[in-house]
């Protein structure tokens, strides 16, 4: 007789949105992020396009999802949120496990959002930082738009 074995990569989507999974931790206020829709309750809008899932915070806020090391790949399209003020800017970075992933550089309001696809193979702790020299009296809302990760099959 054939026994069954399960492992856990086995049992999980080979993509989901990041917006499915409640982060480990975020800061900031409310919770620092809302998921698939801006802090003003409308869809996620970047150079005029909208986007219907993804993740919104302030510029100068963390969010950190544990991931187990089952998923390879991070895709999202980052930008300064079209409801942000005219002189936004703000820096995405992208961390697995300590180690910085990737780095938008400076984003200005007008830039189009940047396209991320970064491999995690093997990562648990991935951290999707947003920095700003703004601060946050300037109300920059940063947004992860289309925030996936998949796995190989």
């Amino acid at each position: 007789a054939g026994e069954g074995k399960f492992t856990l990569a086995s049992m999980v989507p080979a993509e989901m949105s990041l917006s499915q999974i409640e982060p480990l931790r975020s800061t900031g206020r409310w919770r620092g992020f809302e998921a698939d829709e801006m802090l003003s309750t409308a869809t996620l809008l970047l150079g005029g396009k909208h986007y219907e899932r993804g993740l919104s915070s302030f510029a100068g806020s963390e969010i950190e999802f544990d991931l187990n090391g089952l998923y390879d790949k991070f895709s999202a399209m980052a930008g300064i949120d079209d409801s942000s003020g005219t002189n936004a800017t703000a820096e995405f970075l992208v961390i697995g496990d300590g180690k910085e992933l990737w780095r938008s550089g400076e984003l200005k309001k007008s830039d189009a959002p940047k396209s991320v696809e970064v491999s995690i193979t093997g990562v648990h702790k991935l951290i999707l930082r947003t920095t700003s020299a703004g601060g946050r009296r300037n109300r920059i809302q940063a947004d992860w738009a289309e925030s996936k990760i998949s796995r190989l099959e």
